[in-house]
């Protein structure tokens, strides 16, 4: 059968030119016919039909049609229509020009009457007739309409329930669907110059664009929620199941090639990209924002942002907190929610260690920090309701934040500042073994089970340290408790153990009664951590009230 059609178009092509079909090579035959079809089209004027379009149209199409929005407006499907109109009218044209050339019996040229080698031949010779290269990016704006149009369609669809259900403008009206449906037939491959040459470069670009938009929209602000695993499945649901195949219904290849490129890695980064703009409002928010973090944190763990993270995180450190207007407690109460929430993003701890190093310098470099630090860490959070401490603008939390260190059973692990020669710290080789509950509240993983201590063995879920790391000179301990790393700040115990006995005889000599049981409770858990021998003397100075 194919063999009969090669030789019947041929023959057709042969006769247009004159040529004797059974010497003439068929190359030579298909090479002409494309030559005559280019000039065929210049000549006529159809080459120049969507140039005149532009150049008609374009003021128009600057004003009408926004890509910083999904829903499409009525004047940019007008326009769409317009330009479908146009693209049929030249498929006319083509089609009589073939139904003539190759005389075909039925008055109606099909491409199934030739073989589907010269078909690709002439799709592509009309692509490169009538759409130059600067054309294409001209008609970019327009031929995002017809994207929105499917997306619309693709998230409205009866029974399709998202994560950005919510937040849709409502179902495509019958003048919207008509059109989507007049555009799919333009896509069909038996159409000289099928739609989706126009549109195949632009898919993955819109597909990013469009799930920044409602990535943007869902989340801005919102950080008490997980959305993370929401997208993800959106973006296999409606954006590779509904909408990707209705673009190309009728080219499967171009679903195989761009299908692919939708990963979830897309997802993650364009969740980063939109949470980027926040990462100091959902340090400051903890932890509200825990959710949020933990969905971030999933991207830090699939992508490779840590960078990015770090640099941005950094900067904006900087410039929001480490500055002269900013007290002392908001610095402390920041430096805490710094370390909990960027334990929650980045496992590895790197994040933290470098974020909250400036800090850290900030806190030595104040001279009142060492006395906040232990005024917040032996008040007890039913402090809070004297009067003198009622009258203070002190952030909320911070007092319970400090004091909760002091319940860890566990000693102080503290490191030496460079350059400290009263140092007392306890350096140890290798880090001990992790204890989540000295990191991570029962408030951080909400609903998370506990595994039980001999469920696994220890050291079965390690992970390598980032290539960051690499860069990281001296000392790096990741995992101590904050206690420990706000004592590490000035390398030794001792400056904390002197200003706690200053605070001990002021409160001492304060008391208007003999009840030392809070004072008595502080002290021993000091103990705990700081050591007793450390604090003999408090101890003797309370059992004498």
């Amino acid at each position: 059968m194919w063999a009969c059609e090669r030789m019947n178009a041929h023959e057709a092509i042969s006769a247009v030119f004159g040529f004797d079909a059974s010497t003439t090579p068929k190359d030579t035959c298909k090479q002409l016919f494309l030559e005559y079809l280019t000039f065929h089209l210049q000549s006529s004027g159809a080459a120049n039909l969507f140039t005149d379009f532009l150049n008609q149209f374009e003021h128009e199409l600057s004003n009408t049609c926004s890509s910083k929005q999904l829903s499409v407006t009525n004047e940019e499907t007008k326009l769409f229509d317009r330009f479908l109109t146009l693209l049929i009218e030249f498929n006319t044209h083509v089609n009589q020009f073939l139904t003539s050339t190759f005389k075909c019996p039925t008055m109606q040229f099909e491409p199934s009457q030739i073989p589907k080698s010269l078909w690709r031949e002439i799709q592509t010779c009309l692509a490169c007739v009538v759409l130059p290269a600067d054309l294409c990016a001209r008609l970019h704006a327009l031929l995002e309409v017809y994207l929105r149009l499917e997306l619309e369609l693709a998230e409205t669809q009866d029974g399709c329930f998202h994560v950005f259900s919510a937040i849709l403008p409502g179902a495509c009206d019958t003048f919207k669907q008509q059109t989507v449906q007049c555009a799919r037939i333009q896509s069909q491959a038996n159409q000289p110059l099928m739609l989706t040459r126009f549109f195949t470069p632009l898919c993955l670009p819109f597909a990013r664009s469009a799930l920044t938009i409602r990535v943007s929209t869902l989340c801005t602000d919102n950080f008490s929620e997980h959305f993370l695993e929401a997208i993800l499945d959106y973006k296999e649901k409606v954006l590779k199941g509904l909408w990707l195949r209705s673009v190309f219904e009728h080219c499967e290849k171009q679903v195989t090639l761009i299908s692919p490129q939708l990963s979830d890695s897309l997802v993650y980064e364009v969740f980063y990209e939109v949470r980027k703009s926040d990462l100091f409002s959902l340090i400051i928010e903890y932890p509200d924002s825990i959710a949020a973090l933990l969905d971030l944190g999933k991207c830090v763990d699939h992508i490779s942002v840590r960078r990015d993270l770090i640099a941005h995180l950094t900067e904006e450190v900087k410039q929001r907190l480490l500055h002269p207007g900013v007290h002392t407690e908001q610095i402390l109460v920041a430096y805490s929610y710094l370390v909990r929430a960027l334990r929650l993003v980045d496992k590895s701890y790197l994040t933290q260690d470098i974020v909250c190093r400036p800090v850290s310098l900030c806190l030595r470099q104040r001279e009142d920090a060492v006395r906040c630090i232990v005024d917040k860490l032996i008040s007890a959070p039913e402090s809070g309701k004297d009067e003198i401490e009622a009258e203070t603008d002190e952030p909320v939390g911070s007092t319970t934040e400090l004091h909760s260190e002091l319940l860890l059973p566990k000693p102080l692990e503290v490191e030496p500042v460079d350059g400290a020669e009263d140092s007392d710290a306890d350096v140890v080789a290798e880090d001990p073994p992790f204890d989540a509950d000295c990191h991570v509240t029962n408030d951080d993983v909400p609903d998370t089970p506990k595994s039980e201590p001999d469920a696994t063995v220890w050291g079965a879920n390690w992970q390598p340290d980032p290539v960051e790391a690499m860069y990281q000179g001296g000392l790096w301990r990741r995992r101590m408790d904050l206690l420990s790393m706000l004592v590490s700040i000035y390398g030794s115990k001792k400056a904390f153990l002197v200003e706690y006995k200053q605070l001990l005889s002021q409160r001492l000599l304060k008391q208007r009664s003999f009840h030392t049981a809070r004072e008595l409770r502080n002290l021993e858990l000091l103990k705990l951590r700081f050591g007793e021998q450390n604090l003999v003397e408090c101890e003797v100075s309370v059992e004498q009230v």
